[in-house]
């Protein structure tokens, strides 16, 4: 398996974050442990489910009084020492706005 070059530098996150996630088309929400790292490009976060490669997601993260939310694809899904899941999620959807709530979070 090749590589793909990472356009957007990441940043490991300590955040204690509100977030949820859904696959498209499911009504289930996935528990997610922590988000391991975010960038412009995508989000790394851990879980105990494992989530299908190209799988669309819906995602919101609430931050004080705001809900970001975006969907995106699931590029990795890999397990880890501990039984969970490390999954890479790139965007495909995201409002101009949550792009600069981003922006203040990696900042």
């Amino acid at each position: 398996m090749t590589q793909m070059q990472r356009t957007f530098k990441r940043k490991t996150v300590d955040l204690d974050l509100d977030i949820s996630m859904r696959e498209l088309g499911q009504p289930q929400v996935v528990p997610i442990k922590k988000i391991l790292d975010l960038s412009y490009g995508g989000i790394k976060i851990l879980s105990n489910h494992k989530i299908d490669i190209n799988a669309d997601i819906a995602i919101t993260i609430k931050l004080d009084d705001y809900k970001l939310k975006f969907i995106g694809e699931v590029k990795r899904c890999e397990t880890n020492d501990n039984q969970n899941y490390e999954i890479g999620i790139q965007y495909i959807t995201i409002s101009r706005k949550n792009l600069n709530k981003l922006y203040q979070l990696l900042k």
